[in-house]
């Protein structure tokens, strides 16, 4: 079990993350939208995925540190 310093040092370093992966995010689908040929540029679909599963694994550890049930 996690320390209430812990948790809230974690919680800092998610956010952290979170913010810039979330603008490399939007930037990327600004640009698709902008030059829709980029979706055809191998690995472009790959890095999105990626992108969107390290979202979703940092929302999951945010979810855990919340005492959120992540299963449900």
């Amino acid at each position: 079990m996690l320390s209430s310093h812990e948790k809230e040092s974690l919680s800092r370093i998610i956010h952290d993350i979170s913010n810039p992966l979330s603008v490399i995010y939007s930037s990327l689908h600004v640009i698709q939208m902008q030059h829709p040929e980029v979706s055809k540029y191998k690995y472009w679909e790959e890095t999105l995925s990626d992108i969107e599963e390290l979202k979703r694994l940092l929302q999951t550890q945010t979810q855990l540190l919340s005492g959120i049930n992540v299963n449900t």
